[in-house]
């Protein structure tokens, strides 16, 4: 009888402990799919479908608001459109929330934007002796940063993240923190800095 009792009860302890291995499995399974999917939402530039699986995705989709026009538009969607990604490992933190390590390549925007920036700014010191209009010179400098970063064999730059990914009312959602937004931006944020300063800013 009390080897009996003592076969069922390391019978439970196995069954308990395939049962958390089990949920710990799903877990990881749900938030590297929620990786997965918020990627091909990014890709696709699908801002419903991003919301979805990003929590607070305007914090990487709004880049500027001040120059996302119809064209200008179409420009994120090709940066965005050119990233790779590979997840490297995933670690359960709690029943909530895994981190997923995360290997992302995008375009290198430094030397992207800096090349724009002073075609840009030559472009504009010309108008200034021209008759051009201010809705000619945004139509040039827009048609311009589209020819820069849709130009073949632009270099690229990845970046290791590891992306927080929670699960809140049943539903499980990426952190879209800065460190997430730098790397898929590919330095654009760091540029722009870097510019900003030169002249004071």
């Amino acid at each position: 009888m009390k080897k009996f009792k003592h076969l069922t009860a390391l019978l439970l302890v196995f069954v308990l402990a395939f049962a958390f291995v089990s949920c710990g499995d799903d877990a990881v399974k749900e938030a590297e799919q929620t990786v997965h999917n918020m990627f091909s939402a990014l890709k696709a530039f699908d801002l419903e479908a991003l919301n979805k699986f990003v929590e607070d995705s305007e914090d990487i989709t709004d880049t500027d608001n001040a120059l996302l026009t119809e064209n200008t538009e179409e420009v994120v969607k090709a940066m965005f459109g050119g990233v790779d990604y590979k997840i490297i490992s995933s670690e359960q933190i709690d029943e909530d929330t895994v981190n997923v390590k995360t290997s992302i390549t995008a375009i290198d925007m430094k030397p992207v934007f800096k090349d724009f920036f002073a075609s840009a700014m030559q472009l504009a010191f010309t108008s200034a002796f021209s008759d051009m209009s201010e809705d000619e010179l945004t139509a040039k400098m827009e048609e311009m940063l589209w020819e820069k970063i849709t130009a073949p064999d632009l270099d690229k730059i990845t970046t290791e993240v590891t992306l927080e990914v929670s699960k809140e009312d049943g539903i499980w959602k990426v952190d879209a923190d800065d460190n997430f937004s730098d790397a898929l931006m590919g330095g654009l944020e760091e540029a722009v800095e870097e510019i900003e300063s030169s002249f004071g800013g």
